[in-house]
Parts: C-alpha cells; structure tokens; sequence
C-alpha cells in the first residue's frame, strides 16, 4: 500500500514515533531537529480531517527548527507555508 492510500503517520523519518506534550502537540525527540522533509503531494487522497493533522504535524516540524519544502497543490496546505515558489508556465506572475 502506498504512503498515499495509508495517510499522515506522526513518526520522524526513522518510523519513531513523534512525542505527544502538552495540548496535543506533536515534536520529535530530541536530537532529531534540522532536518530538511521533501513531500511531494502529501495530500493525495486524504480526507479533510487528515489534511488538518498533516498540517498540525508540519507545523510542528517546523516550529522545531526543521526546514519543509512541500510540493503541493491543496490552498489548505499552501496558505501555511512561509514562502511561496509559484512554477509553470504561468508561474511567477505579479
């Protein structure tokens, strides 16, 4: 079964399961920031609902110092993101 049809996994890239605090957060245990994610699509085939845990899990990623480049087509997710790298051939118009 692809990483598609399974949906989002809070695990690090390991399969180690990121740690739960406080409020629901999700993190990874220390040692295991700065590290650069590449996910290509990581939307296909979710349900709303597990968009919203993918982006919560991104968003922890992130607030723990590790850099994310998402290739995505979901405004969901793209309206997260602290940059924004518009390619095609419309790409870039402004």
């Amino acid at each position: 079964m692809s990483g598609e049809a399974r949906g989002p996994r809070s695990v690090t890239p390991d399969a180690r399961p990121l740690k739960r605090r406080s409020g629901g957060t999700w993190h990874p245990p220390p040692g295991d920031e700065h590290t650069l994610y590449v996910l290509d699509g990581p939307t296909t085939g979710l349900y709303f609902d597990d968009i919203r845990k993918l982006v919560a899990v991104l968003d922890c990623l992130s607030a723990g110092g590790n850099t994310l480049v998402v290739i995505e087509h979901n405004l969901d997710v793209i309206k997260t993101a602290d940059w924004l790298v518009d390619l095609g051939p419309e790409g870039g118009d402004g």
